[in-house]
């Protein structure tokens, strides 16, 4: 596993004009929006686009760490199972409608629904009946939230969580307007116009299936008097020499690059990069026989050279031993970091990978393995 690196070129101003800024940003993202359903999606691009026009119980401020957005107030039971939070009374959706505590209801409920086969269903199995209520072993409403009053929400874990506040950061967590969900059943967050928001930017001109779309500054966001954009036009831009030629002629203001782009522009004063805890890892598929053999599992997870594959190949990222980042995830109690107080699971031992891909044959009485790779299309 390995944490990635943004790498882009950003700029203020393209043409070197010393015209007033117009306020207005170009900009291009690699692929296009699935959905905009918090409930539904499950790729980078659709999660981004509801990071910039939703806002859930909190955000990550300016040093990745959470604070409280959507709510004003935490209260922690003994226990440090049972969450009750206060929501902002001055918290609007785009059409005026205030954000109340039923709309964290239906969005929780709504995305462990077995019926609407949720992607980040399992990011909930850390709410009392999460994990039951996904494998359809347990009803919707047993989920542990519940809305006491208009503005107040208690979340009932299944365990203590020291990092609860980065979790909940998660688009999965973010509220759903009630009475739109129920206005427009499974058309909600099908387009831009099925959808209303709660966060610094609305989305205009997005028809569900086009590659351009607009940012517009919230006038009902709460917090407007920060956010300095008034719009970012955005679109899909896949070749990133394309986005390098639009950005070099002044049609973008920024733009994404990969790694063979490294050498060329680590120089330029254009040229930024930021360490994200987003992790590229590989999954398993279990009920295949070769896959589900752990000791082949094992092989191919200590086969990776995740060192070289960071300073050769990506020229970008850091080397990751484990699932969640380094420098991530701090332990309110101790302030610790959490990969360092759990170790290094997986990590890079060609030895040890041999000898556990000989196990796995013999185990499956095979002398070699022909193996399937699904991947995206961008690196």
């Amino acid at each position: 596993m390995t944490a990635a690196a943004a790498l882009v070129l950003a700029a203020c101003s393209n043409n070197g004009s010393n015209a007033a800024p117009t306020k207005t940003m170009n900009t291009s993202v690699t692929n296009e929006i699935s959905t905009l359903d918090s409930s539904k999606y499950g790729d980078t691009t659709s999660s981004e686009v509801l990071q910039n026009s939703m806002e859930g119980l909190y955000r990550f401020n300016k040093k990745n760490q959470p604070e409280l957005a959507g709510a004003t107030k935490v209260e922690r039971s003994k226990d440090q199972k049972v969450y009750t939070f206060t929501l902002r009374n001055n918290a609007k959706w785009s059409n005026g409608d205030p954000v109340t505590a039923l709309d964290y209801v239906t969005a929780w409920r709504r995305t462990v629904d077995p019926k609407n086969s949720s992607l980040d269903a399992d990011s909930y199995a850390i709410i009392k009946n999460g994990e039951a209520i996904s494998q359809g072993k347990a009803p919707v409403n047993s989920l542990g939230i519940k809305a006491l009053g208009k503005y107040k929400v208690q979340v009932t874990l299944a365990n203590p969580i020291p990092y609860l506040p980065q979790i909940l950061e998660g688009a999965q967590f973010y509220p759903q307007n009630s009475k739109l969900v129920k206005k427009l059943g499974s058309k909600y967050g099908t387009s831009s116009k099925n959808l209303v928001y709660n966060g610094p930017f609305t989305v205009s001109g997005w028809t569900g299936s086009n590659l351009k779309w607009t940012y517009k500054k919230n006038p009902t966001y709460w917090n407007k008097k920060i956010v300095d954009l008034n719009k970012v036009n955005v679109q899909v831009v896949q070749t990133p020499s394309t986005g390098v030629n639009l950005f070099r002629s002044g049609e973008l203001d920024y733009t994404t690059l990969t790694s063979d782009f490294v050498k060329q522009y680590q120089n330029n004063s254009s040229y930024h990069t930021k360490v994200t805890p987003t992790n590229g890892y590989l999954s398993f598929n279990l009920k295949r026989k070769s896959t589900g053999n752990v000791h082949i599992r094992r092989a191919i997870s200590r086969a990776i050279n995740k060192q070289q594959l960071v300073k050769t190949v990506l020229h970008q990222g850091k080397v990751s031993n484990g699932i969640v980042a380094a420098n991530f995830i701090t332990d309110q109690a101790t302030g610790n970091d959490y990969r360092k107080d759990a170790g290094d699971l997986v990590t890079y031992n060609a030895k040890e990978a041999k000898k556990e891909w000989q196990l796995g044959l013999k185990q499956l009485g095979k002398k070699k393995l022909t193996l399937e790779l699904l991947t995206s299309d961008i690196d």
